[in-house]
């Protein structure tokens, strides 16, 4: 029931004080949407006015278009006037295709994704030095405060683990979902939280069988680099190209690891050096593994600085950067499908999580 209270003195007229009192009772939910109003006739003689003002008031709210009018039936609460909060995602990363070209190619996934859900998606960004403007923990519970959005999930662009993993012990109602990074403790992740990863190991593995098979290499190098937070990616790519080999009967001479790798121009030059400071040390090499593209890319420069082009075989990994003018076989994995499968997870509140899903790679051939 409505208790009415009139201020014949107030400056706001009579019909306008009713409106809003009634407005009251509709966003505190005494009147539920779709249901009807009080009668003009109830309203008139529990607030001690005429049905004239009384009726103003209705229409009112129905040219607000907080209630709506049925000939010969009423008048009736607007649905629209249920906060209905939107299902959004937040994404945590720095797109940039200049530095991070990766991150870009991931979110493209994650956005595609969204456009065919109709649900929009947060970028929480992250400096270029690695620092975030302000900690995603604010930025989500500041999500959670308004009344617009329903942040189901998060996903992770780059290899932040302890982050990944202090978010979803705090926030155990969303998803975290990490792309393409792979991590030693994987099997520690939380009710809440999944990786969706390219197989590293079977690509490295596919690659290494089909240039070992085409060039019949025998001197084998590997060119590798440490990532940080456990992050196993290219341990796993290793462990493939020794699988391959050792199921050939070939031997690794060298595992090297340039001296400096960080941005795409830094990865190419120390892969450069590294890789021409062991090969005018080695004649013997006839095969350089490279754990992504930039290092192949790196190492196949030192081969043609040395005139050896035809008689080494250099492999990449990723098939992320474009540069035709070298013919390198290399490993093509599904960035924007791994975008596309989390959000799946994020939505579908019946899938398992805790888990690590491997999607395939595509080995390029030359």
């Amino acid at each position: 029931m409505i208790k009415y209270h009139i201020d014949r003195n107030s400056v706001k007229p009579v019909y306008i004080q009713l409106k809003d009192q009634l407005k009251e009772a509709i966003d505190d939910g005494r009147l539920p949407p779709l249901s009807p109003m009080p009668h003009v006739t109830t309203i008139a003689k529990e607030a001690g006015v005429s049905l004239r003002t009384a009726d103003n008031a209705l229409l009112d709210l129905i040219k607000d278009g907080i209630c709506f009018r049925r000939p010969k039936k009423g008048t009736f609460v607007q649905v629209k006037n249920v906060l209905v909060k939107k299902p959004v995602c937040g994404v945590i990363g720095y797109p940039n295709s200049r530095v991070r070209p990766l991150e870009t190619v991931l979110y493209c996934g994650i956005m595609e994704a969204a456009a065919r859900k109709g649900i929009m998606t947060f970028l929480f960004p992250e400096n270029e030095d690695s620092s975030f403007p302000e900690e995603p923990e604010a930025l989500i519970r500041r999500c959670d405060r308004g009344n617009e959005f329903d942040l189901k999930g998060i996903f992770l662009l780059n290899h932040h683990f302890e982050t990944a993993f202090e978010l979803a012990q705090k926030f155990p109602e969303k998803k975290v979902i990490m792309l393409n990074h792979r991590f030693d403790g994987y099997k520690e992740y939380l009710p809440n939280m999944a990786a969706i990863v390219n197989d590293d190991f079977t690509g490295a593995y596919q690659i290494a069988h089909f240039v070992l098979s085409e060039y019949r290499s025998e001197h084998i190098v590997i060119l590798t680099n440490n990532l940080k937070d456990h992050n196993s990616t290219y341990s796993e790519r290793c462990r493939g190209f020794r699988q391959a080999a050792k199921e050939d009967s070939r031997k690794i001479d060298h595992v090297i690891t340039p001296t400096f790798a960080g941005k795409m121009e830094e990865q190419i030059e120390g892969a450069y050096m590294a890789t021409r400071a062991l090969l005018e040390s080695d004649d013997n090499i006839d095969c350089v593994f490279c754990v992504n593209d930039l290092f192949a890319y790196g190492a196949y420069r030192a081969v043609e600085s040395l005139g050896r082009q035809n008689k080494i075989c250099v492999s990449g990994y990723d098939s992320l950067h474009t540069m035709t003018h070298y013919d390198i076989p290399t490993v093509k994995v599904p960035y924007t499908e791994m975008g596309k499968v989390g959000m799946e997870k994020i939505l579908e509140g019946t899938d398992p999580m805790g888990i690590t899903i491997k999607l395939s790679p595509e080995v390029v051939k030359v």
